[in-house]
């Protein structure tokens, strides 16, 4: 019976141990998973990070862009107005050129007939 004994209290000494090994195991198993686990869900917030941080520029970057263009389509726009007031002033210019040479023109015919009437009046 002392033996039986004995040898029951060495098994349940014996399962213990296993019991505990395997508590000790679990414990490291569950450790070493919430360690991975929180090193994956700070992976994903840096990778969040930086995916809001490059939308956050690609937007700025568009948003410039599109201030660039308008900028430069009201340029334009500003450029074709003064181009247009200067095409109209040359064809004014040209109007008025066209009319002084004209009247130039008829000034000199005017002259030679008074020139050609005097000289028949002298002779």
């Amino acid at each position: 019976m002392a033996k039986k004994d004995k040898e029951a209290s060495e098994l349940l000494e014996t399962a213990s141990k296993i019991q505990d090994a395997r508590e000790k195991r679990k414990a490291e198993n569950d450790q070493r998973r919430q360690q991975k686990k929180e090193q994956q869900e700070a992976l994903e917030a840096k990778k969040k990070a930086i995916r809001e941080q490059g939308l956050i520029e690609a937007y700025e970057k568009i948003n410039k862009k599109k201030k660039d263009k308008q900028e430069e389509d009201a340029r334009l726009a500003k450029e074709l107005k003064e181009i247009r007031l200067q095409r109209q002033y040359m064809n004014a210019n040209a109007a008025m050129v066209e009319e002084k040479a004209w009247k130039e023109l008829e000034a000199g015919a005017e002259r030679q007939i008074r020139d050609q009437q005097n000289n028949r009046l002298i002779d």
